[in-house]
């Protein structure tokens, strides 16, 4: 009686043996290769047709659903383009510059009108634990948002967006 009856309690006929050994080897070959193998109920589902960022993210957040509305993830381009295409078509009264966070993983987005800044935006990643724009937003008494373009479950959906930075600018 071989490793794999004894297991199951039968017999195994020689074509469902080799069936076995293969898709066992192709198991132990993508794990050592790095790959993790695909787990039936992934196999079975196709795949989403979405941008690389969207099939990422939904990757490591299966039970999360994109919202139909429009947000960062299934805007198809980048996080800034997004945010900077919301930010002029839902405040076209402001002047609006656009800048690289002073730690380099991440954008700021500064609302002006007539005069000096009114708001400070930072798009940052979720793991980026900077607090220099925060701290010199307080200290200038200037209002700041933080809005995060990678954190698992937060959509920056179009109307999220533009409720929170409204709040934000006191209109």
């Amino acid at each position: 009686m071989g490793l794999f009856s004894k297991f199951l309690g039968k017999e195994l006929g020689a074509e469902q043996a080799k069936k076995l050994d293969e898709a066992g080897a192709q198991i132990l070959g993508k794990l050592f290769s790095g790959e993790a193998p695909a787990r039936p109920q992934e196999a079975a589902r196709p795949a989403p047709e979405a941008s690389a960022r969207q099939q990422t993210y939904a990757a490591s957040s299966p039970y999360d659903a994109v919202p139909a509305e429009e947000n960062s993830f299934n805007f198809g381009g980048p996080y800034q383009a997004y945010f900077r295409k919301v930010f002029a078509e839902e405040f076209p009264g402001w002047q609006i510059s656009e800048s690289e966070a002073p730690h380099g993983r991440g954008t700021l987005f500064t609302f002006s009108q007539g005069g000096g800044p009114a708001l400070v935006v930072e798009v940052m990643s979720e793991g980026c634990s900077a607090q220099k724009v925060r701290r010199e937003c307080e200290r200038a008494g200037t209002p700041y948002l933080r809005y995060y373009y990678d954190h698992r479950g937060w959509w920056n959906t179009r109307s999220y967006v533009t409720e929170r930075t409204r709040k934000a600018l006191g209109i």
